[in-house]
């Protein structure tokens, strides 16, 4: 692509708008055909073409026997051209002035209708379950409370690891965590759980352990609840995760941990 075609395209023309502006300039008049064959766009093409450049003001047509067309004066065609889109953008301009104010009020109008669901998020994705958990306790202004218990969302030390270095870093800034842990059965898996609650005591969180807990869940702030759903026909935990902006919802279930905190015992009961 030659200069002028690239400095014609710079300022709104197509390559093919270019090439043909080009042909007009190298003859005073020529036939639809002889621009084709020149400029080397297909035919059909070029009487469209020619009709926008027309409208732009930056050729004419000589009416005859045959149609001609013909360059006007490129500082009067190019300031036409300029003047055209001024024309159009200002006519834009109203257009999205008009649509914005419109689009506006049913953008305000939709806002103050509430759908009865909107604060509840189902989520299904392992990955997406992790990155929201951690989200959440990154966002945590003063308390995370934790019921823990399989099926485990991290399933490699590296996931554990990362999801209790956010953790130590929220408790840096003085959030309160506090955590109990469903004891598990098999002596490999309380040590494995051990490890990882000391880790985190010693980073500053609150942890104790029950036989057994209710569900897998988390609440934040006292206000956002992050529950694990049980499969209802296989009556087992699975890791879909809701998670539930409620306010009355999440200090009803802070009553719950409340009470289960008050039966935890110290986490060290799983190494004997």
């Amino acid at each position: 692509m030659g200069k002028e075609v690239e400095g014609l395209v710079d300022i709104g023309f197509t390559v093919n708008e270019a090439k043909i502006y080009l042909a007009l300039l190298s003859k005073n008049s020529l036939t639809a055909s002889e621009i084709s064959e020149i400029a080397r766009v297909p035919r059909p093409k070029v009487y469209g073409i020619l009709a926008k450049l027309a409208k732009m003001g930056v050729c004419s047509t000589n009416l005859g026997k045959v149609k001609r067309y013909s360059i006007v004066d490129p500082k009067i065609g190019l300031e036409r051209m300029l003047k055209h889109h001024e024309d159009e953008l200002a006519r834009k301009k109203e257009l999205i002035s008009n649509l914005s104010r419109s689009l506006s009020r049913i953008y305000h109008r939709n806002k103050e209708k509430t759908d009865p669901l909107e604060y509840i998020e189902v989520i299904k994705d392992r990955y997406r379950i992790i990155a929201r958990f951690n989200e959440l306790v990154n966002k945590a202004r003063f308390q995370t409370l934790v019921f823990s218990r399989p099926p485990y969302s991290f399933k490699s030390d590296d996931e554990v690891k990362a999801q209790l270095e956010v953790e130590s870093e929220v408790l840096k800034k003085g959030v309160e965590c506090w955590s109990i842990y469903e004891i598990p059965e098999g002596s490999k898996e309380k040590k494995w759980l051990f490890r990882q609650i000391d880790f985190a005591v010693k980073a500053g969180e609150k942890a104790r352990v029950v036989k057994r807990l209710p569900l897998k869940m988390a609440i934040f702030d006292e206000r956002i609840v992050m529950i694990t759903l049980e499969d209802p026909i296989l009556k087992r935990p699975s890791i879909t995760t809701l998670c539930i902006q409620h306010e009355s919802l999440a200090r009803t279930l802070k009553i719950v941990f409340d009470k289960l905190w008050e039966e935890g015992k110290d986490y060290h009961v799983l190494l004997k």
